[in-house]
Protein backbone atom coordinates (compact mmCIF):
# COMPACT_ATOMS: atom_id res chain seq x y z
CA UNK A 1 0.00 0.00 0.00
CA UNK A 2 1.52 3.70 -0.90
CA UNK A 3 2.23 5.62 1.86
CA UNK A 4 0.05 8.76 1.72
CA UNK A 5 1.48 11.96 1.12
CA UNK A 6 0.25 15.23 3.10
CA UNK A 7 0.64 18.79 2.48
CA UNK A 8 3.93 20.10 4.62
CA UNK A 9 2.38 22.04 7.80
CA UNK A 10 3.70 25.62 7.18
CA UNK A 11 5.43 26.75 10.34
CA UNK A 12 7.26 25.39 12.56
CA UNK A 13 7.65 21.77 13.34
CA UNK A 14 7.75 20.82 17.01
CA UNK A 15 10.27 17.94 16.06
CA UNK A 16 13.35 17.27 18.89
CA UNK A 17 15.92 18.69 16.08
CA UNK A 18 14.65 22.01 16.71
CA UNK A 19 14.58 21.79 20.66
CA UNK A 20 18.15 21.27 20.79
CA UNK A 21 19.44 24.02 18.75
CA UNK A 22 19.57 27.77 20.26
CA UNK A 23 17.04 29.90 18.80
CA UNK A 24 14.76 26.65 17.43
CA UNK A 25 16.60 27.15 14.08
CA UNK A 26 17.44 23.97 11.92
CA UNK A 27 20.63 22.36 12.66
CA UNK A 28 21.90 22.32 9.43
CA UNK A 29 22.68 26.03 9.63
CA UNK A 30 24.79 25.64 12.87
CA UNK A 31 26.85 22.56 11.03
CA UNK A 32 27.33 23.32 7.71
CA UNK A 33 27.47 27.39 8.18
CA UNK A 34 25.98 28.97 5.01
CA UNK A 35 25.12 26.62 3.23
CA UNK A 36 23.41 27.93 0.33
CA UNK A 37 26.44 30.66 -0.63
CA UNK A 38 29.07 27.05 -0.51
CA UNK A 39 26.76 25.63 -3.18
CA UNK A 40 26.40 28.57 -5.10
CA UNK A 41 30.11 29.48 -4.86
CA UNK A 42 30.81 26.38 -6.88
CA UNK A 43 27.78 27.06 -9.48
CA UNK A 44 28.60 30.47 -10.40
CA UNK A 45 30.94 30.63 -12.78
CA UNK A 46 28.40 28.19 -14.82
CA UNK A 47 25.41 30.61 -13.63
CA UNK A 48 26.99 33.66 -15.25
CA UNK A 49 28.16 32.26 -18.35
CA UNK A 50 24.31 30.66 -18.85
CA UNK A 51 23.45 34.17 -17.88
CA UNK A 52 25.76 35.64 -20.30
CA UNK A 53 24.23 33.16 -23.34
CA UNK A 54 20.57 34.01 -22.83
CA UNK A 55 21.96 37.60 -22.74
CA UNK A 56 23.17 36.94 -26.50
CA UNK A 57 20.19 35.29 -27.98
CA UNK A 58 17.85 38.08 -26.98
CA UNK A 59 16.59 37.21 -23.71
CA UNK A 60 15.92 40.93 -22.05
CA UNK A 61 16.21 39.95 -18.52
CA UNK A 62 19.20 38.39 -18.93
CA UNK A 63 20.24 41.17 -20.62
CA UNK A 64 19.09 43.77 -18.33
CA UNK A 65 20.74 41.38 -15.29
CA UNK A 66 23.85 41.65 -17.13
CA UNK A 67 23.77 45.72 -17.45
CA UNK A 68 22.61 45.81 -14.00
CA UNK A 69 25.88 43.94 -12.64
CA UNK A 70 28.37 45.91 -15.41
CA UNK A 71 26.98 49.50 -14.52
CA UNK A 72 25.53 49.84 -11.31
CA UNK A 73 23.10 52.07 -10.48
CA UNK A 74 24.19 54.91 -8.69
CA UNK A 75 22.41 55.67 -5.95
CA UNK A 76 23.65 59.03 -5.16
CA UNK A 77 24.99 61.85 -7.30
CA UNK A 78 28.28 63.88 -6.60
CA UNK A 79 27.15 67.29 -6.05
CA UNK A 80 28.00 70.57 -7.47
CA UNK A 81 29.20 72.09 -4.78
CA UNK A 82 32.55 72.53 -4.22
CA UNK A 83 32.91 72.66 0.13
CA UNK A 84 36.92 72.60 1.29
CA UNK A 85 36.94 70.45 4.76
CA UNK A 86 36.51 72.94 7.47
CA UNK A 87 39.25 73.57 9.94
CA UNK A 88 37.59 75.68 12.84
CA UNK A 89 33.98 76.70 13.78
CA UNK A 90 34.17 79.42 11.37
CA UNK A 91 35.03 77.64 8.54
CA UNK A 92 32.00 75.50 9.05
CA UNK A 93 29.68 78.31 8.69
CA UNK A 94 30.92 79.71 5.72
CA UNK A 95 30.22 75.80 4.51
CA UNK A 96 26.61 75.90 5.58
CA UNK A 97 26.48 79.17 3.72
CA UNK A 98 27.35 77.28 1.01
CA UNK A 99 25.35 74.50 1.06
CA UNK A 100 22.10 77.35 1.83
CA UNK A 101 22.66 78.63 -1.42
CA UNK A 102 23.37 75.66 -3.32
CA UNK A 103 20.11 74.87 -1.83
CA UNK A 104 18.49 78.21 -2.41
CA UNK A 105 19.69 78.26 -6.51
CA UNK A 106 17.98 74.67 -7.25
CA UNK A 107 22.06 73.28 -7.12
CA UNK A 108 20.85 70.20 -4.61
CA UNK A 109 17.84 68.80 -3.02
CA UNK A 110 16.34 69.71 0.08
CA UNK A 111 17.63 66.31 1.43
CA UNK A 112 21.13 66.62 0.11
CA UNK A 113 21.06 69.65 1.70
CA UNK A 114 19.98 68.07 5.02
CA UNK A 115 22.87 65.32 4.59
CA UNK A 116 25.42 67.72 4.29
CA UNK A 117 24.38 70.06 7.05
CA UNK A 118 24.83 66.80 8.67
CA UNK A 119 28.11 66.16 7.78
CA UNK A 120 29.16 69.92 8.80
CA UNK A 121 28.09 69.10 12.12
CA UNK A 122 29.38 65.98 12.84
CA UNK A 123 32.67 68.10 11.48
CA UNK A 124 31.96 70.89 14.16
CA UNK A 125 31.36 68.52 17.10
CA UNK A 126 34.82 66.85 16.40
CA UNK A 127 36.64 70.10 16.43
CA UNK A 128 34.83 71.33 19.30
CA UNK A 129 35.80 67.55 20.73
CA UNK A 130 39.67 68.21 19.86
CA UNK A 131 39.79 71.94 21.35
CA UNK A 132 38.38 70.91 24.69
CA UNK A 133 40.27 68.32 25.20
CA UNK A 134 43.23 70.80 24.59
CA UNK A 135 42.05 73.06 26.66
CA UNK A 136 41.50 70.50 29.44
CA UNK A 137 44.79 69.21 29.16
CA UNK A 138 46.53 72.30 29.41
CA UNK A 139 44.56 73.18 32.76
CA UNK A 140 45.09 69.94 34.46
CA UNK A 141 48.95 69.46 33.03
CA UNK A 142 51.18 71.28 36.30
CA UNK A 143 53.53 74.10 35.22
CA UNK A 144 56.62 73.51 35.14
CA UNK A 145 58.68 74.32 38.37
CA UNK A 146 60.25 77.67 38.17
CA UNK A 147 64.25 77.87 37.95
CA UNK A 148 66.44 78.19 40.61
CA UNK A 149 67.18 81.60 41.01
CA UNK A 150 70.19 82.98 39.33
CA UNK A 151 72.77 84.50 42.62
CA UNK A 152 75.89 85.85 41.43
CA UNK A 153 76.89 86.32 45.11
CA UNK A 154 76.72 82.98 45.37
CA UNK A 155 80.34 80.79 44.95
CA UNK A 156 81.02 77.89 42.51
CA UNK A 157 83.27 76.31 45.12
CA UNK A 158 81.33 75.19 48.43
CA UNK A 159 85.00 74.87 49.89
CA UNK A 160 85.35 78.54 49.73
CA UNK A 161 81.72 79.20 50.65
CA UNK A 162 83.02 77.60 54.55
CA UNK A 163 86.17 79.53 54.39
CA UNK A 164 84.21 82.62 54.38
CA UNK A 165 82.19 81.41 57.65
CA UNK A 166 84.84 80.79 59.83
CA UNK A 167 86.83 83.38 58.82
CA UNK A 168 84.21 85.58 59.74
CA UNK A 169 84.72 88.82 61.84
CA UNK A 170 85.12 88.06 65.53
CA UNK A 171 83.73 91.59 66.48
CA UNK A 172 80.10 90.73 65.27
CA UNK A 173 80.29 87.51 67.28
CA UNK A 174 80.37 89.65 70.57
CA UNK A 175 77.59 91.21 70.10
Amino acid sequence: MPKKRTKPSRGRSAGPSHASTPNNTPAAVHVGGDIATNFMAGKALQIARRLVKQAWRGNMKAQRLCIERLVPMSRERPLPLQIPAPQDAQQITVALEAVFAGLGTGQITPSEAEKLAAILEYRRNAIETHDLEARLLALETPPPPPPPPKRDDLPDDLGQCRRDIEKKDPETDDQ
